[in-house]
């Protein structure tokens, strides 16, 4: 994911404030899960600890949280999927440059969502 994002302008570079703390909870999870060694989880946080200074951090407001209330109740949504989701609309609603937004996900069902939401998205392999 973060190779992918490398090529992106960083001004264009926008996640969710609560992001950070997802991609660390998914990246331990895998680690006890037995997938991935205490050594590269500690490795995979630090590298994407350093990609966070490249990101433009998008709020947790109360307009996100009331988008990410009526998303879990129109796409069965998790809650931090919700959020996320929220987010991506939110910042497509008050972009601010000429570019598309296009939503990364490695969720199947969350792209799904968010191509119902009208967003362009990504699914990296």
């Amino acid at each position: 994911m973060i190779h992918l994002a490398e090529s992106v302008e960083d001004r264009l570079k926008t996640a969710s404030a609560l992001a950070p703390v997802e991609v660390r909870s998914a990246l331990r999870k895998r680690e006890r899960m037995g997938l991935a060694t205490a050594a590269d989880t500690s490795s995979a946080v630090r590298q994407a600890s350093d990609e966070r200074r490249h990101l433009v951090e998008y709020p947790v407001s109360p307009l996100v949280l009331a988008q990410a209330a009526t998303l879990i109740d129109k796409h069965q949504l998790r809650t931090l999927d919700a959020i996320q989701l929220a987010t991506a609309i939110a910042v497509r609603d008050t972009n601010q440059v000429s570019k598309e937004v296009v939503f990364v996900c490695a969720d199947a069902s969350l792209i799904e969502a968010a191509r119902r939401e009208g967003l362009a998205t990504l699914l990296p392999e």
